[in-house]
């Protein structure tokens, strides 16, 4: 740590867990921070750049996704009114077929 702080620290801070840990041992070995500080500062900037990447393309596709269920919503709805039309017709006609032609029973 006392040779390399700011490689290790730069490393560190592009990975999920070990950002603490690197900055706990750069402290007990007493690294200055003129030393490591840019080097942390770069790795943060494209950390935080990367997660804003991609949180805006990833809500984009979201988007994307957003308008093909409206559509599929709106297919659905449309052969369901249908089916409902079909289906209502056919109640219909049967109903008005026993009020023609009544079944006489003995």
């Amino acid at each position: 740590m006392r040779s390399h702080a700011a490689r290790i620290l730069f490393v560190a801070k592009l990975t999920l867990s070990m950002m603490i840990p690197a900055l706990i041992a750069a402290g007990l070995v007493k690294a200055p921070w003129r030393r490591w500080f840019p080097a942390n500062f770069t790795g943060e900037m494209l950390w935080t750049g990367s997660l804003v990447l991609i949180g805006f393309y990833t809500t984009e596709a979201i988007k994307r996704v957003e308008k093909g269920v409206e559509y599929a919503a709106l297919g659905g709805t449309v052969v369901f009114v249908m089916f409902l039309i079909l289906v209502g017709r056919r109640v219909i006609k049967q109903r008005y077929q026993r009020e023609i032609n009544p079944v006489e029973k003995d």
